[in-house]
């Protein structure tokens, strides 16, 4: 449990970057577009910011291919770390397979009964076709 806490965390944590990396990204565009917009430009911080701008940019991309990947790999049911889907799918599948074959052992169970009783049905005309009728009584002759 504690090892998918700290699992947890480290995904929230590599949000949360993402989340600062994005303010960042934001704050060099506009840093890069107000320099540029001066009537005296100074292209060393136009530059350093547009740099900054495009390499984080990158980085946050990368990042956010990652997770959708994983994302993927989640919805169409590939397997991935960090979730019991896998495992929860299967137990899924055993109790349908499971359900299924009580329904058919109380089938089968059913099918049996009905055919031990027709065989005891045969069994007690074939008894009676073998048990000498009594026969009556013969006059003395």
């Amino acid at each position: 449990m504690e090892d998918a806490n700290a699992a947890r965390d480290a995904k929230l944590h590599e949000l949360e970057q993402v989340d600062k990396d994005i303010i960042l990204i934001l704050s060099a565009a506009a840093s890069c577009l107000t320099e540029l917009g001066k009537e005296k430009t100074a292209m060393k911080s136009a530059e350093t910011q547009a740099q900054t701008f495009l390499k984080t940019l990158e980085k946050v991309d990368g990042v956010l291919a990652q997770k959708i990947s994983h994302l993927g790999q989640i919805s169409s049911g590939g397997s991935h770390e960090g979730t019991h889907y896998d495992s929860m799918k299967e137990r899924e599948i055993i109790m349908r397979c499971s359900l299924d074959m009580e329904d058919n052992l109380a089938f089968l169970a059913q099918e049996r009964s009905k055919y031990l009783a027709m065989v005891a049905s045969e069994n007690a005309v074939v008894a009676d076709l073998d048990d000498p009728m009594e026969s009556p009584e013969r006059p003395p002759s």
